[in-house]
Protein backbone atom coordinates (compact mmCIF):
# COMPACT_ATOMS: atom_id res chain seq x y z
CA UNK A 1 0.00 0.00 0.00
CA UNK A 2 0.95 3.27 -0.63
CA UNK A 3 0.02 7.00 1.62
CA UNK A 4 -2.65 6.81 -0.93
CA UNK A 5 -4.63 3.70 0.37
CA UNK A 6 -4.49 5.40 4.30
CA UNK A 7 -7.91 6.31 3.95
CA UNK A 8 -9.11 3.11 2.20
CA UNK A 9 -7.35 0.85 4.39
CA UNK A 10 -8.77 2.97 7.45
CA UNK A 11 -12.73 2.65 6.61
CA UNK A 12 -12.18 -1.25 6.11
CA UNK A 13 -10.24 -1.58 9.18
CA UNK A 14 -13.01 0.29 11.23
CA UNK A 15 -15.52 -1.56 9.60
CA UNK A 16 -14.05 -4.84 10.36
CA UNK A 17 -13.19 -3.66 14.19
CA UNK A 18 -16.92 -2.57 13.98
CA UNK A 19 -18.25 -5.94 13.12
CA UNK A 20 -16.76 -6.88 16.09
CA UNK A 21 -18.33 -4.12 18.61
CA UNK A 22 -14.35 -3.41 18.84
CA UNK A 23 -13.20 0.45 19.35
CA UNK A 24 -10.17 1.69 17.27
CA UNK A 25 -7.50 4.14 18.12
CA UNK A 26 -5.57 5.93 15.38
CA UNK A 27 -2.01 4.12 17.04
CA UNK A 28 -2.90 1.00 16.52
CA UNK A 29 -4.74 1.77 13.02
CA UNK A 30 -1.36 3.23 12.32
CA UNK A 31 0.90 0.11 13.68
CA UNK A 32 -1.74 -1.96 11.95
CA UNK A 33 -0.81 0.08 8.56
CA UNK A 34 2.64 -0.26 8.85
CA UNK A 35 2.34 -4.06 9.53
CA UNK A 36 0.61 -4.74 6.49
CA UNK A 37 2.32 -1.97 4.19
CA UNK A 38 4.00 -4.16 2.02
CA UNK A 39 0.04 -6.01 0.56
CA UNK A 40 -2.05 -4.06 -1.70
CA UNK A 41 -5.75 -3.21 -0.72
CA UNK A 42 -7.28 -5.42 -2.13
CA UNK A 43 -5.08 -8.32 -0.48
CA UNK A 44 -6.02 -7.16 2.80
CA UNK A 45 -10.02 -7.08 2.09
CA UNK A 46 -9.54 -10.91 0.98
CA UNK A 47 -7.49 -11.46 4.18
CA UNK A 48 -9.95 -9.77 6.63
CA UNK A 49 -12.67 -11.55 4.63
CA UNK A 50 -10.95 -14.78 4.70
CA UNK A 51 -10.61 -14.57 8.52
CA UNK A 52 -13.94 -12.92 8.85
CA UNK A 53 -15.71 -16.29 7.28
CA UNK A 54 -13.62 -18.71 8.72
CA UNK A 55 -14.99 -20.86 11.59
CA UNK A 56 -11.98 -21.94 13.42
CA UNK A 57 -10.61 -17.92 13.84
CA UNK A 58 -13.57 -15.82 12.49
CA UNK A 59 -15.15 -15.19 16.24
CA UNK A 60 -12.07 -12.96 16.77
CA UNK A 61 -10.94 -9.54 15.79
CA UNK A 62 -8.29 -9.74 13.42
CA UNK A 63 -4.16 -8.60 14.04
CA UNK A 64 -2.26 -7.93 11.20
CA UNK A 65 -0.60 -11.47 11.87
CA UNK A 66 -4.24 -12.98 10.90
CA UNK A 67 -4.66 -10.92 7.90
CA UNK A 68 -1.14 -11.93 6.56
CA UNK A 69 -1.82 -15.70 7.76
CA UNK A 70 -4.89 -15.01 5.18
CA UNK A 71 -2.64 -13.71 2.23
CA UNK A 72 0.18 -16.40 2.35
CA UNK A 73 -1.07 -19.43 4.28
CA UNK A 74 0.78 -21.18 7.53
CA UNK A 75 4.46 -21.75 7.02
CA UNK A 76 3.45 -25.12 5.93
CA UNK A 77 1.51 -24.53 3.09
CA UNK A 78 4.21 -21.73 1.83
CA UNK A 79 6.79 -24.92 2.49
CA UNK A 80 4.55 -27.65 0.20
CA UNK A 81 4.30 -24.97 -2.38
CA UNK A 82 7.71 -24.07 -2.36
CA UNK A 83 8.17 -28.10 -2.79
CA UNK A 84 5.71 -28.30 -5.44
CA UNK A 85 7.58 -25.82 -7.21
CA UNK A 86 11.23 -27.55 -7.10
CA UNK A 87 9.81 -30.86 -8.39
CA UNK A 88 8.36 -29.16 -11.19
CA UNK A 89 11.68 -27.69 -11.17
CA UNK A 90 12.98 -31.48 -11.31
CA UNK A 91 10.92 -32.90 -14.08
CA UNK A 92 10.99 -30.31 -16.80
CA UNK A 93 14.39 -28.67 -16.26
CA UNK A 94 16.42 -31.64 -14.70
CA UNK A 95 20.16 -31.98 -13.58
CA UNK A 96 21.70 -30.92 -16.74
CA UNK A 97 20.40 -27.24 -17.01
CA UNK A 98 20.78 -24.31 -13.91
CA UNK A 99 17.14 -23.08 -12.55
CA UNK A 100 16.20 -20.08 -10.86
CA UNK A 101 13.48 -20.21 -9.04
CA UNK A 102 11.06 -17.10 -8.22
CA UNK A 103 11.79 -17.63 -4.66
CA UNK A 104 15.33 -17.59 -3.31
CA UNK A 105 14.30 -19.44 0.08
CA UNK A 106 14.17 -22.56 -2.35
CA UNK A 107 17.85 -21.90 -3.44
CA UNK A 108 19.11 -21.39 -0.24
CA UNK A 109 17.37 -24.55 1.35
CA UNK A 110 18.28 -26.76 -2.16
CA UNK A 111 22.03 -25.35 -1.58
CA UNK A 112 21.41 -27.37 2.29
CA UNK A 113 20.43 -30.16 1.59
CA UNK A 114 22.84 -31.06 -1.22
CA UNK A 115 21.91 -29.04 -4.20
CA UNK A 116 20.24 -28.83 -7.29
CA UNK A 117 22.33 -31.88 -9.39
CA UNK A 118 22.34 -34.65 -6.25
CA UNK A 119 18.43 -33.07 -5.77
CA UNK A 120 17.88 -34.22 -9.41
CA UNK A 121 19.35 -37.09 -9.04
CA UNK A 122 17.53 -39.03 -6.98
CA UNK A 123 14.90 -41.80 -7.06
CA UNK A 124 11.49 -40.41 -6.75
CA UNK A 125 11.12 -43.21 -3.56
CA UNK A 126 14.33 -40.78 -2.23
CA UNK A 127 12.39 -37.91 -2.88
CA UNK A 128 9.86 -38.33 -0.42
CA UNK A 129 12.38 -38.20 2.14
CA UNK A 130 14.08 -35.08 1.13
CA UNK A 131 10.51 -33.36 0.88
CA UNK A 132 10.78 -33.73 4.60
CA UNK A 133 14.33 -32.38 4.88
CA UNK A 134 13.18 -29.23 2.54
CA UNK A 135 10.04 -28.36 4.00
CA UNK A 136 11.79 -28.52 7.81
CA UNK A 137 13.95 -26.38 6.31
CA UNK A 138 11.97 -23.78 4.44
CA UNK A 139 9.74 -23.56 7.49
CA UNK A 140 13.26 -22.80 9.37
CA UNK A 141 13.97 -19.78 7.01
CA UNK A 142 10.18 -18.80 7.25
CA UNK A 143 10.73 -17.41 11.07
CA UNK A 144 14.54 -16.28 10.91
CA UNK A 145 16.18 -14.08 8.59
CA UNK A 146 19.24 -16.09 5.86
CA UNK A 147 22.57 -15.53 7.67
CA UNK A 148 24.15 -17.63 4.61
CA UNK A 149 25.45 -16.52 1.32
CA UNK A 150 22.20 -17.16 -1.36
CA UNK A 151 23.01 -18.15 -4.58
CA UNK A 152 21.19 -16.39 -7.50
CA UNK A 153 20.78 -19.88 -9.76
CA UNK A 154 21.19 -23.12 -8.85
CA UNK A 155 23.84 -24.70 -11.00
CA UNK A 156 23.30 -27.63 -13.49
CA UNK A 157 25.98 -30.14 -14.57
CA UNK A 158 26.66 -27.77 -17.30
CA UNK A 159 27.64 -25.37 -15.58
CA UNK A 160 29.31 -26.50 -12.83
CA UNK A 161 31.63 -28.40 -15.57
CA UNK A 162 32.24 -24.94 -17.59
CA UNK A 163 33.89 -21.25 -16.23
CA UNK A 164 31.05 -19.69 -18.17
CA UNK A 165 27.66 -19.93 -16.83
CA UNK A 166 24.90 -20.27 -19.67
CA UNK A 167 21.49 -18.53 -19.25
CA UNK A 168 19.58 -20.10 -16.46
CA UNK A 169 15.84 -21.58 -16.58
CA UNK A 170 13.97 -19.12 -14.82
CA UNK A 171 11.06 -21.21 -13.08
CA UNK A 172 8.21 -17.91 -13.42
CA UNK A 173 8.80 -18.87 -17.56
CA UNK A 174 8.35 -22.85 -17.13
CA UNK A 175 4.63 -22.56 -17.88
CA UNK A 176 5.14 -20.97 -20.85
CA UNK A 177 5.29 -24.09 -23.43
CA UNK A 178 7.55 -22.64 -25.63
CA UNK A 179 10.28 -22.26 -23.79
CA UNK A 180 10.08 -25.83 -22.48
CA UNK A 181 10.08 -26.90 -25.81
CA UNK A 182 13.16 -24.28 -26.65
CA UNK A 183 15.17 -25.61 -23.77
CA UNK A 184 14.37 -29.55 -24.41
CA UNK A 185 16.01 -28.65 -28.15
CA UNK A 186 19.37 -26.86 -26.53
CA UNK A 187 19.59 -29.62 -23.57
CA UNK A 188 19.40 -32.32 -26.44
CA UNK A 189 21.88 -30.26 -28.59
CA UNK A 190 24.25 -29.91 -26.18
CA UNK A 191 23.90 -33.93 -25.04
CA UNK A 192 24.92 -34.20 -28.69
CA UNK A 193 28.12 -32.00 -29.00
CA UNK A 194 29.17 -33.70 -26.01
CA UNK A 195 29.23 -37.26 -27.13
CA UNK A 196 30.79 -35.58 -30.66
CA UNK A 197 33.59 -34.26 -28.86
CA UNK A 198 34.59 -37.27 -26.54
Amino acid sequence: MTDHDKEEFAEVWSATYNLYSKQITLQTLALAFEALTHYDIQQIRNGLTGHIQSPEIGQFCPKPADVIKQIEGTGNDRASTAWAKVLYGIHHVGAWSSIKFDDVLIHHVIEKIGGWVSLCKLKESELAFKQKDFISHYQGLLSKPMSDHCPDILKGIIDCQQTATSKPVEYAHLTNQNQITQHRLTQSNEKKLKELNR
